[in-house]
């Protein structure tokens, strides 16, 4: 019986760092938050702080030191902030991308014909998570 694996891939199996070494494309970890009452220029500096943040955090851990990863760091900065951490999406940027393209335009069109307003702005937020949720098979 042969693996559907080549050589060391079978090791490491559902290790998101290595699909590279078994001839797959890259994936990325997508972090999934809600921030009602936040404006996407609010969101983008704390999103780009949180990033900084936890870049420095991370940058001297060696392999296998780390107590708290990248991601925890961000998640927790994020969420002291005001948004609130929903899931976490593992993918290729490719697939990514097309799936938040699709959840955005349904999303913006279970709202359409409303006017713009604080409820609306977070409903069309929690349609587009609900759908990336969904789509994503979380």
């Amino acid at each position: 019986m042969s693996l559907p694996f080549k050589g060391r891939c079978a090791l490491f199996v559902g290790v998101a760092a290595l699909p590279a070494a078994c001839g797959l494309p890259p994936v990325t970890t997508y972090s999934i938050y809600r921030t009602a009452g936040l404006t996407a220029a609010q969101w983008s500096a704390i999103s780009k702080e949180c990033k900084f943040e936890a870049t420095k955090a991370t940058a001297t851990n060696t392999r296998g030191s780390a107590v708290i990863s990248w991601h925890q760091i961000h998640r927790a900065c994020a969420e002291a902030k005001g948004a609130t951490f929903l899931f976490e999406v593992v993918m290729p940027q490719d697939k990514f991308e097309a799936l938040e393209r699709r959840c955005k335009a349904e999303a913006q069109a279970a709202v359409a014909g409303r006017p713009r307003t604080m409820q609306r702005d977070t409903d069309e937020e929690d349609f587009d998570n609900a759908c990336t949720k969904r789509e994503a098979g979380v």
